[in-house]
């Protein structure tokens, strides 16, 4: 249990300690000589985390988009203490959002979401293969609960799914596509952006013979899921564990270690 208050951890994620600038906009500006196409496209990638300006979607926010349509009866309290907040383990922006389990009495899934956001305003989801599947992708749901999640992907682009996982801090998982999505929906909300500025590879495959999935969000047509060739664009879509995760993912690398050294004495 943590003592933050709502207030408290919007006033954190939207303040200093969880903006790591400049933004493009104020290096061409802090830098008048210097042209566009002359940034790296790794310095780019790093400033464009950097644009949105809001980085918190609690109850107030459901309420004031989503007024009467979503309920917020049971709000749970934010699993982490001001100082994961405040400093985070991967020093990159995070996006502190409070998931629904269900939007007009029906459950959040990724269906539903192209049910209610395929208009011709943002945000919406412009194209999406999962829509055909019949996997995990369609059925899963998003929980009640916080996520705190990074802005774009994380990792070297070009390395697979697993060697992303694997190169994540123990304090972070993959994300779900659900969560990844409904995040995008939120962030640009509030910032009139989306979440992710590049391809950002999922926890989730569209069915059972395709690639792992990926996002991607465009801010002419909108959010993009898909599967196959990223062509070396993509990070991985990572949110923030709570304490008893931690704890038991810890256990895991533990007994695989210990399994290891086990075979290891085999031979000794």
């Amino acid at each position: 249990m943590t003592d933050i208050t709502f207030v408290e951890a919007k006033k954190i994620m939207n303040g200093p300690a969880n903006y790591f600038g400049p933004t493009l906009d104020e290096f061409l500006k802090q830098n008048p000589k210097a042209l566009p196409w002359e940034v790296s496209d790794e310095k780019k990638l790093q400033m464009m985390k950097n644009q949105g300006k809001f980085n918190f979607f609690g109850p107030d926010e459901w309420d004031t988009f989503f007024h009467g349509k979503v309920d917020l009866s049971n709000i749970p309290s934010i699993p982490w203490s001001k100082e994961d907040l405040t400093n985070p383990v991967i020093k990159s922006p995070h996006f502190l959002f409070l998931g629904i389990d269900n939007m007009f009495f029906k459950s959040m899934t990724i269906p539903l979401l192209l049910q209610l956001f395929q208009g011709p305003k943002h945000p919406k989801i412009y194209y999406s293969l999962a829509k055909n599947s019949n996997s995990d992708i369609n059925i899963r749901n998003c929980e009640t609960k916080w996520y705190l999640m990074l802005v774009d992907g994380y990792g070297n682009p070009g390395l697979s799914f697993e060697e992303l996982a694997f190169s994540l801090p123990i304090q972070y998982k993959p994300s779900h596509a659900i969560e990844r999505v409904l995040g995008n929906i939120l962030f640009y909300l509030i910032n009139n952006m989306y979440l992710d500025s590049t391809l950002t590879l999922v926890n989730d495959v569209l069915d059972q013979d395709s690639d792992i999935a990926f996002i991607s969000s465009f801010r002419t047509e909108g959010i993009f899921i898909d599967s196959g060739n990223t062509g070396g664009f993509g990070g991985i879509a990572a949110s923030r564990r709570i304490e008893s995760e931690i704890a038991e993912r810890q256990e895991q690398i533990n007994q695989v270690e210990k399994s290891i050294n086990d075979i290891q004495n085999i031979w000794d």
